[in-house]
């Protein structure tokens, strides 16, 4: 089955390209991907672009991988997610649902990506961190430890999230702000500047700034 070449078009404004069914799943992957005997495609998965597979990785269901995105080590994509851009998948992150890994976002240690949650510029999601409903963390941001970010939330600029942070509703973290601890914000909380908020504090509006010259 490896061998049989066919013509699929990934409508990824590629056209239709040459591919093969992946020996290990049945899914389909461009002649121009890189999927390792020893990952898993499922039969409606997909792999195309430059994109790479490799350890022992899985891509579930309508899973798709393309661009120049590498999914490795025991990450597993599932549902309708889609990596692409230059991101990187790793460790034994799951992304799920319809959530979307682009640009040079990068998604590793245990940490869950899912629903319709976005990551994308340089952004690092990481250690046990989940970011789920429709929140985006993008630009160089970082959201680490046990953080729950969700809602709408959005995670932007050099922002750091850490701890057992939760950001829900329509909470906008920052520029340089750091959000750690047992932080809980919500509502339409705004953190901004070099604002840190640390420790035990509940934020349901208004906004923390502290803008330096």
């Amino acid at each position: 089955m490896k061998d049989e070449m066919e013509i699929y078009d990934f409508g990824d404004g590629q056209g239709s390209v040459l591919a093969r069914r992946h020996e290990n799943g049945g899914g389909l992957v461009a002649a121009t991907a890189h999927v390792e005997p020893s990952a898993f495609v499922d039969e409606f998965a997909a792999v195309f672009g430059q994109a790479v597979v490799r350890g022992v990785a899985k891509l579930l269901d309508r899973a798709r991988v393309g661009g120049h995105a590498t999914v490795e080590e025991l990450a597993t994509v599932r549902e309708q997610a889609l990596i692409e851009g230059s991101s990187h998948v790793y460790g034994s992150a799951q992304v799920s649902g319809s959530a979307r890994c682009d640009e040079f976002s990068q998604v590793g240690g245990n940490a869950r990506i899912f629903d319709q949650a976005q990551i994308s510029g340089h952004s690092l999601i990481a250690d046990n961190a989940w970011v789920y409903g429709q929140a985006q963390v993008k630009d160089y941001a970082k959201v680490r430890g046990t953080a729950r970010v969700s809602g709408s939330s959005v995670i932007t600029g050099q922002a750091v999230v850490s701890g057992y942070v939760k950001i829900d509703d329509n909470a906008l973290v920052e520029e340089n702000s750091v959000v750690a601890g047992n932080c809980s914000l919500k509502g339409n909380v705004r953190i901004t500047g070099h604002a840190e908020v640390i420790g035990f504090v509940e934020i349901d509006h208004g906004v923390v700034n502290d803008h330096r010259e």
